[in-house]
């Protein structure tokens, strides 16, 4: 009898932990980064806009990121 083996180690069934670092953190997966390049990539369009608007004078580039930032986390949870 020949054993296979599961080649996608987060979704065996052999364990029920999640997949999970020695300090507890989650091993970031290629999903994940994706997901995380696609946020950051809208964080980055809204900061844009947000300087055009004004017609990139006088502001500050960090206080955009920081607004958009808030503007696409809250955009998300509410899933629009």
């Amino acid at each position: 009898m020949q054993i296979k083996k599961n080649s996608n180690p987060e979704r065996s069934t052999d364990n029920a932990q999640p997949n999970l670092t020695g300090n507890g953190m989650r091993l970031s997966s290629p999903v994940n980064a994706l997901i995380d390049d696609e946020r950051r990539r809208m964080v980055a369009e809204a900061a844009y806009f947000r300087s055009e608007k004004r017609g990139f004078r006088e502001g500050d580039i960090q206080q955009d990121w920081l607004e958009a930032e808030a503007e696409i986390k809250s955009r998300l949870e509410q899933g629009t």
